[in-house]
């Protein structure tokens, strides 16, 4: 070995007061956590600096503490603490009496103190123990070498708060629905509104209307399949039991925001309504109708009339429209279709000189339009006279089912396109 390699190793050079705990509540406790950063085995003491005159014992003092090891010591304060709170200096000092490490220290009366780390002393009447940084004079002081730790957020606050927001969102949409719910024992289209956009399979599935006035009326649906209501030709028909409409109503909202998420490649034309007066050009939307039976409501005669009076205003509405349409589904005065594809007839509803009602397509009469929107150039002349059709009464034109006030498909005689 060459004699520049022999180093004289020293001891007590250097110490790290890690932590130190204060008890005042009936006697004063002071336990001290001291590092040894040496890499031989030192021999160090604990001593106690405080403004008043303090008599104190130490326990374990003057033990020697191996190389890169922790030992505790404890201090008994055997005087009452003259204040209620008590600030001092703890010092750890080697065998030549010489500091190499000290912190502030905080006795307060009848509570626990801790000073830990690179942390203040906080007790537990104050701030919940918060961690205050020391400043990085006392950190180097405390025997901590170089600078303060950065302090890291954890992110479990935010996922804490965060969770507390989503919580608070999907509550906001609970009660929504719950208002739904319950509004919709008051108002039934209410409960209806928008359900067959969470539940699109089961409405097209509707057999019959569970409304008791339509229960014997054949199921309406609309070019897309959904069922529509007979009268306001809009969505909103019940398609399941009442209590289970409740209950769906209740996470309404929740169903529809998991709908939009799943299903948001989907474009609808419109949500929740089909009603012609919504469409940008007034005739945009399609009807599909299934036929009405003669014994259905809407066929039958009631005692007080009101079904002749909702024949009546549906004939008037269609005698004041400035255009109807005939909905067909077969080729008829050379119609160039396929037969069972549903397309519509522009043409003029009247009232004539016998009190009977008749239809007659609008001159010139020719098919600019196949099934498929393709156009037709030029136009096919078509024969008007299997398009003309007579009824006798209202209640004929009702139950027909097949004159209608906005057209149900694509309106083949219109240079123009439905």
């Amino acid at each position: 070995m060459k004699a520049d390699e022999i180093v004289v190793l020293k001891s007590g050079l250097f110490a790290i007061i890690s932590q130190v705990y204060t008890s005042s509540l009936h006697s004063t406790t002071i336990s001290a956590f001291v590092v040894n950063l040496d890499i031989t085995a030192s021999i160090f003491q604990i001593n106690l600096k405080c403004p008043d005159e303090v008599s104190y014992v130490v326990r374990e003092s003057n033990d020697v503490i191996p190389p890169q090891h922790l030992k505790k010591f404890t201090l008994i304060i055997s005087d009452n603490l003259k204040s209620s709170q008590l600030k001092c200096d703890l010092q750890v000092v080697n065998t030549a009496k010489k500091v190499v490490a000290s912190r502030s220290i905080v006795l307060s009366k009848g509570h626990r103190c801790v000073c830990a780390w690179h942390c203040r002393c906080a007790c537990d009447n104050h701030d919940h123990l918060r961690c205050e940084p020391l400043s990085l004079a006392d950190y180097n002081r405390a025997g901590y070498l170089g600078q303060l730790p950065i302090e890291t957020k954890g992110s479990s606050r935010f996922y804490i708060t965060f969770l507390k927001y989503v919580i608070c969102f999907f509550e906001c949409l609970m009660v929504g629905g719950i208002m739904k719910a319950i509004g919709s024992l008051l108002i039934p289209s209410i409960g209806t509104f928008g359900l067959w956009f969470l539940f699109p399979n089961k409405a097209k599935g509707l057999k019959h209307y569970n409304e008791d006035k339509f229960r014997r009326v054949k199921v309406i649906y609309d070019e897309e399949g959904f069922p529509i209501h007979p009268v306001k030709h809009n969505r909103n028909v019940r398609f399941m039991p009442w209590y289970k409409q409740f209950a769906v109503n209740c996470l309404f909202f929740i169903l529809a925001l998991i709908s939009n998420i799943t299903y948001h490649h989907r474009k609808h034309k419109n949500y929740f309504s089909l009603s012609p007066s919504n469409s940008s050009s007034g005739h945009t939307t399609t009807y599909r109708y299934s036929p009405i039976e003669e014994g259905s409501i809407l066929g039958s005669k009631s005692k007080n009339g009101s079904e002749d009076h909702l024949a009546e205003k549906y004939v008037s509405n269609l005698i004041d429209a400035y255009h109807v349409y005939r909905n067909l589904s077969r080729p008829l005065g050379g119609v160039n279709c396929v037969p069972g594809t549903p397309y519509s007839v522009c043409g003029i509803f009247s009232k004539n000189v016998e009190g009977k009602y008749e239809f007659t397509p609008t001159p010139p009469f020719k098919q600019y339009w196949m099934m498929d929107r393709s156009p037709i150039k030029p136009g096919i002349e078509l024969n008007p006279e299997p398009f003309c059709v007579t009824f006798n009464t209202a209640e004929e034109v009702l139950l027909a089912n097949d004159i209608t006030q906005y057209p149900r498909s694509i309106v083949i005689n219109m240079i123009s396109s439905l």
